[in-house]
């Protein structure tokens, strides 16, 4: 008898222990420890807990990647080529990575409403590497939440067509996972006039296209704002 209830206290301390592990649940049901809440605010942002799945904490955990360095590049205020159309945003592109792969992330801050709120395109070119896990697009705003699961993908990388809200605080976003070798570049192309998704998806992926990445035609040429992109270097 003795022995049982050893064990039975043995199992309510270790269930003791786990739940005071627990910092942050969200409604997706993962918990997070206070490490994994601040590895997520560093490597996205604030408020993106909210939309951490069970695979994607479960990819993190695995690679360890929660006690690793974070390295980030970011535009100081990210101008478009054609600069009578909007400013206002700044991009981030961060890694972190252990032994042969890392999770890349791109943010996009908006810094007021923009004017036109159609279908941008956010997503990356890779070079001398490969995408191994394809991430959800996140647009946050002021009342406003919405997730994109279906990528257009290339062997070169891949992007989402992701629909402005006409709202304030906007945040876009999306990561993935590669192997740690070559170079990543990352775009973000603001829709300057009305446009379709499905033409919003008229591009290929092209070095010399919008921001090192985005090649649009038909339709969607002429349509976005040239932005500048940034890249990165996975191996080093």
């Amino acid at each position: 008898m003795k022995k049982v209830l050893f064990a039975l206290f043995l199992i309510l301390l270790s269930f003791s222990f786990v739940k005071a592990e627990s910092y942050y649940a969200n409604d997706n049901g993962v918990e997070l420890s206070k490490d994994e809440y601040d590895f997520i605010t560093n490597m996205y942002y604030e408020g993106y807990q909210k939309f951490v799945t069970a695979e994607s904490i479960s990819k993190i955990r695995e690679l360890g990647l929660v006690s690793q360095p974070i390295e980030k590049i970011k535009t100081p205020e990210y101008m478009p080529i054609i600069e009578v159309y909007e400013k206002g945003r700044t991009m981030t592109l961060s890694k972190s990575c252990l032994n042969d792969e890392c999770l890349v992330t791109i943010i996009v801050n908006w810094a007021g409403t923009p004017v036109t709120t159609s279908y941008d395109v956010i997503g990356t070119l890779v070079d001398n590497t490969k995408v191994t896990l394809y991430g959800m697009a996140v647009v946050q705003g002021k009342n406003y939440d919405k997730t994109y699961s279906s990528p257009k993908k290339f062997d070169n990388g891949f992007g989402y067509s992701v629909l402005i809200p006409d709202t304030t605080n906007i945040i876009v976003s999306t990561s993935y996972y590669a192997k740690k070798s070559g170079r990543v570049f990352a775009s973000y192309q603001h829709a300057m006039r009305q446009i379709s998704e499905a033409n919003s998806k008229l591009y290929t992926l092209d070095m010399l296209g919008y921001g090192n990445v985005f090649d649009f035609y038909g339709t969607a040429a002429d349509v976005y704002d040239q932005a500048s992109g940034l890249n990165m270097a996975l191996n080093s």
